[in-house]
């Protein structure tokens, strides 16, 4: 192959062995963001053109992060947990869970994702509250 397209940690790492093997690779590419999933030393050795497609993942980060404050909220993890281990005390649960709505979420930047998430909160009904350089409608 002379170019490989992969997306972080998946499906595979990117490494010095691997990097040894593709005699013909000129590019990796990486769907997304970061490269901690290549041997950057070893690429440079190789000769090899390290880049990323920014911006390509967006929208995933975004719903992604919805998803984290509706886990956190919604008390997901100690409910699956008490499921694991065979019990189940929608009380003990339900105690420490709460509605999102009518209530405040902040972003620190409202970019290609922060103005995403806040797009995806909006139907919740929570007061919505960014910082970024630009004010955004």
């Amino acid at each position: 192959m002379h170019v490989l397209i992969t997306t972080p940690f998946h499906p595979a790492y990117v490494t010095a062995e691997r990097i040894k093997k593709a005699k013909n690779l000129e590019l990796l590419l990486t769907a997304g963001i970061g490269s901690d999933h290549i041997d950057l030393p070893a690429a440079a050795a190789a000769g090899l053109t390290v880049a990323e497609v920014t911006g390509s993942n967006t929208v995933s980060v975004a719903e992604d992060e919805l998803l984290r404050i509706l886990i956190l909220l919604r008390n997901f993890l100690p409910g699956y947990q008490q499921v694991v281990q065979g019990e189940w005390n929608v009380a003990g649960i339900a105690h420490g869970a709460y509605d999102l709505e009518g209530k405040t979420v902040g972003t620190v930047g409202a970019g290609r994702i922060g103005r995403l998430l806040l797009q995806r909160l909006k139907p919740f009904n929570c007061n919505l509250l960014y910082h970024d350089r630009l004010q955004i409608d």
